[in-house]
């Protein structure tokens, strides 16, 4: 909900294909991995663009949940 929320209507396809606990992942945590399709009707995407809607989705995810982006 909060991924459709924060990328909008360009947000064409918001599918979870993994669920990791185990090493490397703190205890009471899980990684999640999403695949996100976005597509506009009206104009393309730049890079910068979706690198900075990206960096918001996070912010927000971040703020909302305290998830963070692995590394």
């Amino acid at each position: 909900k909060d991924i459709r929320e924060n990328i909008g209507n360009i947000l064409k396809k918001c599918e979870l294909f993994d669920t990791y606990r185990g090493e490397n992942i703190p205890q009471g945590s899980k990684s999640l991995a999403f695949s996100l399709s976005l597509q506009s009707e009206v104009e393309g995407l730049s890079s910068e663009f979706v690198e900075d809607l990206i960096a918001g989705l996070l912010e927000t995810l971040n703020a909302k949940h305290g998830a963070t982006l692995r590394n």
